[in-house]
């Protein structure tokens, strides 16, 4: 008996090692503000990420100086797989500091699409992107633990123009997301958007901590900007 004891344990434990290794995760790095298919585009980049084990990155170095703005013809492709999408890896990209509001270099203009970005998985991080103009909603999240944090959303690169997208800044249907956090570093400015900067679905249990907090962080009122209401198109309808 005692020998059962002490062996099964370790035979369990061996076959649950080897099944659960960690998965080998993949960077991609986006070279050019080209909305294509092809390589080093940000487009390219989500499509390689989504099919790929483990958690992935999507990191910027795109020549030149910055800010940079990446044009999209359409919509991107939806963001289902875990991965961090990190606009600070960008050459002279610095996050927020209690003295100092964040300079981004790599701006989204969605004005060809309904949404910025689409995130439809969990666990997946949106970091240092200015997200303006969609026809809809700058970031859309229809997922769990997802984070989104030191953005400009609803405005350009330097958070002081207004650039608004038409109905929300963020949209969320999902339980336990993160929109911004308790650091400076991840505060976002959510400003100028149309109907709303922020739409969250009832009991979804995501967390807006800054609204701002007393020392500002977590969200950041920037510039604002009075729209009148987009007429939608025939057929057209929202998510």
């Amino acid at each position: 008996m005692r020998l059962r004891l002490k062996t099964v344990p370790v035979v369990m434990l061996l076959g649950l090692g080897v099944s659960a290794a960690p998965a080998a995760a993949a960077t991609f790095t986006v070279t050019t503000v080209n909305d294509s298919a092809a390589s080093g585009s940000l487009r390219w980049a989500i499509n390689q990420s989504e099919p790929q084990p483990g958690r992935d990155t999507i990191e910027f170095d795109i020549a030149g100086a910055g800010p940079h703005t990446i044009a999209l013809a359409g919509d991107l492709p939806t963001i289902g797989h875990p991965v961090t999408i990190d606009a600070y890896t960008q050459t002279d990209a610095v996050p927020a500091t209690r003295r100092q509001p964040a300079e981004l270099m790599i701006a989204i203009d969605a004005g060809n699409a309904f949404r910025g970005l689409d995130i439809g998985g969990d666990r997946i991080k949106l970091r240092g992107l200015a997200v303006h103009s969609a026809q809809e909603v700058g970031i859309f999240v229809e997922g769990h633990e997802n984070v989104v944090a030191g953005n400009h959303i609803g405005t350009d690169a330097t958070g002081a123009a207004a650039l608004p997208n038409w109905f929300y800044g963020v949209e969320v249907y999902g339980g336990d997301n993160m929109i911004g956090g308790p650091r400076y570093a991840d505060r976002n400015v959510i400003s100028s958007n149309g109907a709303a900067d922020l739409k969250v679905q009832v009991g979804s249990g995501t967390r807006d901590p800054g609204q701002p907090d007393r020392h500002g962080r977590g969200r950041h009122r920037g510039p604002r900007r009075r729209l009148r209401r987009r007429p939608r198109r025939p057929g057209q309808h929202r998510a």
